[in-house]
């Protein structure tokens, strides 16, 4: 077989990148314990994070939680709203957020420009999974169910006003 100096090259970037996530799971407990269900932490956005110094993070399609790590590594005393529709994905996420108690509150519901419902369209690989309609070649990987779908100003007023 022959692979081209490119795919190996994306396949190595690839590879470090799992090792870079594995490592930086082990530096501290809520990390670790979030290793235990399968979600590494999104290493790839931790310098953008920190050059922000955020007290308040939206995370819309937050999936099993990994931005929420990141963000809470990068910005130790920040509040994070997580948003994501798919259940199972769901109940991942609210035990990584539980993590992190009184920072982080997370929704079953998806973000969109009007309240109502949205159908999701789950992916292959669930963390690809949103209520934009896929491509003609995601297609056949994908499946359609109805979530919950809020309007993103006036769900941010409702939280909000409450924290």
């Amino acid at each position: 077989m022959i692979v081209s100096s490119r795919g190996a090259s994306t396949r190595f970037e690839l590879l470090r990148l799992r090792i870079r996530k594995l490592f930086f799971s082990l530096r501290s407990r809520p990390t670790r314990r979030a290793l235990r269900l399968g979600v590494f932490p999104a290493v790839e956005h931790v310098e953008i994070l920190r050059l922000g110094d955020f007290d308040f993070i939206v995370d819309v399609g937050a999936n099993r939680g990994q931005f929420l790590m990141a963000s809470m590594y990068a910005c130790p005393l920040a509040t994070v709203l997580s948003f994501e529709p798919h259940s199972k994905a769901n109940m991942v996420l609210r035990k990584v957020a539980s993590y992190y108690p009184d920072q982080t509150y997370c929704f079953q519901v998806a973000l969109s420009d009007e309240s109502g419902t949205s159908t999701l369209f789950v992916a292959k690989d669930d963390d690809n999974s949103s209520i934009l309609m896929p491509s003609s070649i995601q297609v056949e990987f994908s499946r359609g169910s109805e979530v919950a779908s809020e309007e993103l100003g006036l769900l941010l007023f409702e939280v909000t006003s409450k924290l």
